[in-house]
This record gives structure tokens, C-alpha cells and sequence, in this order.
């Protein structure tokens, strides 16, 4: 049976059932990235955004406030270089990313070209290319004992996050020479049932294929804003009990108070599918930024949140509160 596909050690494997129901009154920005391997897994990895922002009134009625997308072609081999990016809208200065390793310092080249300040939904979207590049290697190493699926480095050490400290499932496998395969629990579809404005439209999935959706939730409540972000890194695995089926292998659920001077009174985290129990050690990371202002919220995830106490995909998380102030300014509109 596909459920079989969890394997002891796993860490929590519930992946929800659907996203919370789009509020009255809110404004809700989607965003996924699809990592394919069009060419076979020896021959580079292809990266495709999408992204929207849809504004829903009190009334129920809605409006799409932006949508963005972009390609990218990726040298898998360490650092992962960006080889070609095309984005909708054109920014032609995001020509300086090419060549740019997308596992280091993309981010601080992105700033370069384009300030932080702007928080468009494209620069949200790509701000994502790193997370991706990191997390495609898993089909990798997932399809290895399938035929003619051979390996590549794996471009890892102990101690860079909660899930690979020393110790760990993880980096004592890779002491041992070879990689824990994580195998996670098959998905549900990212959307309420019956709502076909939850997300922006999804192209169908296909074997070895792997998909990071994104979801944050902006609405009033009485003391200020309540945010909800959500992650889900999704992999179709092209071999074994669920062959050919969406199964989770990163899964959080944030939700934060901010007060209406823009400054986070409390944050919860719920991690609900991760790949193995020693990354519950990051979950705890996510309180220290109570009553950081949302201005401070980007630079200290990047300065503070790092190594054995956090986890790269929770940082993701968190760091969407940085892009909250522009999502506020829509709901004016």
C-alpha cells in the first residue's frame, strides 16, 4: 500500500486535507514552482513560477490583483549555476542573475538588481529559486535504484540545519557513504474542495517531478492582522508503492498576529509533514521573532536563523511576513 511508503523515523507525516477557506476581506498570494527534468536527470533541471495575488471583499466578490511567472534553466551539478531565466513581466536587468549559483548568494544578487523594497509578487516568486534548486535534488536520489537514473553530488553537509545536524538520520548516512531516502505520505489536492479560486491554475504533474506550493493569507481581525502561510514541497516518485502519486515531503502551517503598528505579537507553527523527527528541533526557532517588526523580519531570519536550530523550508515560511506590508497595501485597493 501507498501508506507503507512512510518509513520509521519519519517525522510528523499529516499533510492537511486542504488549505484554510479563503476569507471575507482578504487577500491571498499563491505561488508554486514546478522543478522538471525535461532532458533526463544528467542534463540540468528546469525551473517554472507561477504566481498570483487575488483580492476577496467582504461581498465574496474577488479580483485578480497580479499574476507572475518565469522559467529557469539550472546546471545541476554544485552550486547549481542559473543557465537561463525568462520572467512575465520582462525585467531585463534580471539578466544579472545569469550564472549566479542558486543554492549561494542568489538572494543577495536579486537585492542588487532589484531593492528589497519593491516586494513585487515577481520578486517573491523568485526569492524562491534557491529552495527549489536545493530540494530538487531529492527526486534524484529518490529514482537512483531506478535503471539508467545515475547519481550526482549531493552538495550537503552536517550541521546546516535542524534535520541535518551531526548525529542526525541524515548526516550519519552521509558519514556512511550513501543517502536516507525520504519517502513521505501521499498528498491531498492544496485547495478547498468546491473552491476553484484557492489557487491559481496547477498543470497536471508526471513522474520524478517535484512542486513547492506557497499560499499567504492577509485579513483584519481585532487586533491588528492575522497571517497564514503555508508550504508544501511535493514530490511524484517514478518507482515504488505510490508510483506516480503526489506524496509530501515538507509540509508547515504558520499562523501570525501582527499588531497595527506591522509588529508580529505571536506566531504558531505547525509543521505537519517532515521528512525526519530530528527537524523538530527547528520549530521552536520561529518564537524569537515575536515583536520583530515586519521591516526586521527578513534580515534577521537570514542573520539569526541558521544552522542546527533552524530549518531552511521554516525560514521560507517565516520569511513571507516580510513580503505582508505589500499584500496590506492591496486591500486598499
Amino acid at each position: 500500500m501507498a501508506d507503507q511508503y512512510v518509513q520509521p523515523g519519519h517525522g510528523p507525516a499529516e499533510p492537511l486535507p486542504a488549505v484554510p477557506s479563503r476569507p471575507p476581506g482578504s487577500v491571498r498570494r499563491t505561488t508554486s514552482i514546478d522543478m522538471v527534468r525535461p532532458a533526463g536527470f544528467a542534463n540540468g533541471l528546469r525551473l517554472i513560477g507561477r504566481a498570483r495575488d487575488l483580492l476577496t471583499r467582504e461581498s465574496g466578490d474577488t479580483t485578480v490583483l497580479d499574476i507572475a511567472g518565469f522559467q529557469a534553466e539550472v546546471d545541476f551539478r554544485p552550486p547549481r549555476e542559473l543557465r537561463g531565466l525568462r520572467t512575465d513581466p520582462v525585467r531585463p536587468e534580471l539578466a544579472g542573475l545569469i550564472g549566479q549559483p542558486t543554492l549561494s548568494g542568489f538572494r543577495r544578487r536579486l537585492d542588487q538588481l532589484c531593492p528589497a523594497a519593491e516586494r513585487t509578487l515577481l520578486l517573491h516568486l523568485l526569492d524562491d529559486v534557491p529552495g527549489a534548486s536545493l530540494i530538487a535534488g531529492h527526486s534524484q536520489f529518490a529514482e537512483q535504484a531506478v535503471t539508467g537514473v545515475s547519481g550526482l553530488p549531493l552538495g550537503m553537509s552536517a550541521n546546516v540545519c535542524a534535520g541535518w545536524r551531526d548525529g542526525g538520520t541524515m548526516a550519519e548516512s552521509l558519514k556512511a557513504g550513501e543517502i536516507r531516502i525520504v519517502r513521505g505520505p501521499l498528498a491531498v489536492a492544496p485547495g478547498p474542495l468546491g473552491d476553484p479560486l484557492a489557487w491559481h491554475a496547477l498543470p497536471p504533474a508526471a513522474p520524478t517531478m517535484m512542486r513547492r506550493h506557497r499560499l499567504v493569507d492577509v485579513v483584519a481581525d481585532d487586533q491588528g492582522w492575522r497571517v497564514d502561510s503555508f508550504l508544501r514541497d511535493s514530490h511524484w516518485p517514478m518507482s515504488g508503492p505510490a508510483e506516480g502519486l503526489e506524496t509530501v515531503i515538507h509540509e508547515y502551517m504558520l499562523t501570525a498576529r501582527v499588531d497595527a503598528g506591522l509588529v508580529v505579537a505571536g506566531v504558531e507553527v505547525t509543521p505537519r509533514v517532515l521528512p525526519w523527527n530530528e527537524c523538530l528541533g527547528a520549530v521552536a526557532s520561529a518564537s524569537g521573532l515575536v515583536r520583530s517588526s515586519l521591516g526586521e523580519i527578513d534580515a534577521r531570519v537570514r542573520q539569526e536563523l541558521r544552522g542546527t536550530p533552524a530549518c531552511t523550508h521554516l525560514n521560507d515560511v517565516i520569511r513571507s511576513l516580510a513580503w505582508v506590508p505589500t499584500l496590506l497595501a492591496t486591500l486598499g485597493r
